[in-house]
């Protein structure tokens, strides 16, 4: 048997969206029509307990006063029309009243607790004598049945009622949203499906609408859809354009990825060769710079497939260019070559480009105000030239170029980085070298300053005491002999006060001359030994060659005929000397060798100065 229902679920399959509105719009309306009914009938349900509340308000104003009378008097009959009375109101089914006497007087029937609604009133008699004298208590039941049925009657009818119009209402709003937006949007989505490549021409219609002016929300929908239909086939039409020029390029294509591996290997090449060359460069020996630059030099100019490499640099006065460097293509014939020397004032247009990469690919294309530079390249046969700057610290020094002889050349981005990176390394190089010989100097003039006397350039006090401790060292392990000889200039005192000191200073220059024409071996040493004094060390010498050589010392100094007016025993400058010789037989402590021969030099003192006086060792 064929399910009834089947066309409402297949319609309801194809539509879930006006369904599910639908069924928002059922529920939201119910729950709008439950609180609507909740409230009308909360305010029937008042209006109904008002009227309740009014008739106990007769009650209490209308049947009281009578009832009072009535009982007063022992009017019964009067008391029961009076309770007969209250009983007629619609909704009173049970009174009771008590009297002072004690009788109780019930009529009608008490309703169910449930529905029951009662009030009490006090029967009062106004008596002139007496006052008001309560004769009695009137109990009044009334009921809410009958509220209630009324309620429920009601509540049913506006349910149902409410439930009939949403039920109404939802089945047109669903007709309209099915007319107007579901089977549109089915129509679509089924349009859409279908849409290819293949079928971009054909346009979206919806069955059963009209567009409608201005468009609503549907129209704008199928226009969206229209123009990105319109839009996807002119796309179609340049993809199949850009794809005919695709094909026009793919050959240049595959010759510029050939032309770029050619290049990228040859940045290979170029990487490898600056990895080589910095390795050289990195740890060079000062002595091998030049050796070394020039090797390089070959190795770039063959790189380049060049005829020449040069490096100029610029003259300390900025003045010429003097060619430092130069490597030549041994499988060319070279006759003729740039000058060693360029005066840069004499070429105005190089001297503009010193500072930049410069290149030229064709000499002969040269005119105008580079025309001295073309005699200058074409004298000596260069037929292309490229340049970059060698710059120290930001200042140009000088420039390293590439030459090819009697041929055009272009040369590449590629090349300049190279010959800058190589110039580079050059300049390095330079610096190095440069302040390698400037930190050597340094080191040797603070080497000078720390071993010299400052006034008289002899040996210093420390410089002596060294030397001593290592000769001693020396002579405890050879045998070998050692002497010392200490002098000090005769009454040096009187001579500074008597000439003053610069004449003083100009003496002891004169002395320490003298010390360092008698001792030039190359083991000797002379020291100023402080103030007037000066002392020798004399290794590998024994006590007859140290006793002349400080004869011979005395002597030289008196020859000098330095005038000393002030001195007590001459009128010229004059020494007295020390000697001291360790030979292999007597060994004297090292503290003890100073004060040893300062004994002897005050025994020549002390004999009458300008004298020479031995000293005697103490055997160790």
């Amino acid at each position: 048997m064929k399910n009834p229902l089947a066309p409402i679920l297949t319609h309801r399959k194809d539509h879930p969206l006006t369904y599910r509105l639908l069924g928002y719009i059922i529920l939201c309306s119910s729950v709008f029509a439950l609180i609507s009914t909740a409230l009308q009938l909360y305010f029937d349900y008042t209006k109904d307990i008002s009227v309740i509340d009014e008739q106990f308000s007769q009650i209490q104003h209308s049947h009281l006063p009578s009832l009072s009378v009535g009982l007063w008097h022992v009017n019964m009959p009067q008391v029961h029309s009076q309770l007969d009375g209250i009983l007629q109101f619609a909704d009173i089914v049970h009174v009771e009243l008590d009297n002072e006497l004690g009788t109780v007087i019930k009529l009608g029937e008490p309703t169910d607790p449930v529905y029951q609604i009662e009030r009490s009133f006090k029967v009062v008699y106004d008596d002139v004598h007496l006052g008001k004298v309560e004769v009695g208590k009137l109990v009044v039941q009334g009921t809410l049945e009958n509220v209630y049925n009324r309620l429920f009657d009601k509540a049913l009818v506006i349910l149902f009622t409410q439930l009939g119009k949403t039920f109404i209402v939802s089945i047109f709003i669903v007709l309209i949203i099915l007319s107007m937006v579901a089977i549109p949007l089915s129509q679509m989505a089924r349009y859409a499906r279908k849409l290819g490549l293949t079928n971009l021409a054909k346009e979206l219609k919806l069955v059963g609408k009209q567009p409608s002016n201005p468009p609503d929300e549907i129209d704008e929908v199928v226009n969206a859809i229209n123009d990105m239909r319109m839009s996807l086939q002119s796309d179609m039409i340049k993809r199949e354009r850009a794809e005919q020029e695709l094909n026009h390029y793919r050959e240049h294509l595959e010759d510029l990825i050939e032309s770029r591996t050619a290049l990228l290997q040859r940045r290979e090449q170029a990487e490898k060769l600056v990895a080589r060359l910095s390795t050289k460069f990195i740890s060079l020996q000062i002595d091998a710079i030049e050796q070394t630059v020039d090797h390089a030099l070959s190795i770039i100019g063959q790189f380049f497939e060049s005829d020449y490499s040069y490096i100029y640099l610029i003259s300390d006065d900025g003045q010429y260019l003097y060619k430092a460097f130069e490597w030549r293509n041994s499988e060319v014939q070279h006759t003729k070559s740039l000058p060693k020397v360029i005066f840069i004032d004499d070429y105005p247009w190089l001297q503009t480009r010193l500072g930049h990469n410069t290149q030229i690919p064709d000499v002969s294309l040269l005119t105008g105000e580079a025309n001295l530079e073309k005699d200058l390249f074409e004298s000596a046969d260069v037929g292309s030239f490229a340049m970059v700057p060698l710059r120290i610290q930001e200042h140009l020094r000088g420039i390293f170029g590439q030459a090819v002889a009697n041929t055009a050349k272009t040369w590449t981005i590629d090349d300049f980085v190279l010959m800058r990176l190589f110039g580079d390394m050059v300049v390095s190089a330079l610096i190095r070298k440069d302040m390698e010989i400037k930190l050597r100097d340094a080191n040797e003039k603070l080497t000078r300053l720390a071993i010299q006397d400052g006034l008289t350039g002899l040996s210093n006090r420390r410089h002596f005491d060294q030397t001593l401790k290592m000769e001693y060292i020396r002579f405890s392990r050879t045998r070998s002999p050692l002497s010392l000889i200490i002098c000090d200039v005769d009454y040096f005192k009187k001579y500074n006060d008597f000439y003053g000191h610069d004449a003083g200073d100009r003496c002891l220059k004169q002395v320490a001359h003298i010390l360092e024409d008698i001792f030039k071996r190359e083991t000797d040493l002379a020291a100023r030994y402080g103030g007037e004094e000066f002392a020798v060390i004399l290794p590998s010498t024994g006590p007859e060659n140290a006793l002349e050589l400080a004869n011979q010392l005395r002597e030289r100094v008196c020859d000098l005929q330095i005038p000393h007016a002030a001195s007590p025993i001459s009128s010229w400058v004059t020494v007295s000397v020390g000697v001291l010789t360790v030979d292999e037989s007597i060994i004297t402590d090292l503290d003890q060798l100073i004060p040893t021969v300062d004994k002897a030099l005050y025994r020549a003192k002390d004999n009458g100065r300008n004298r020479v006086e031995v000293a005697v060792a103490t055997a160790a």
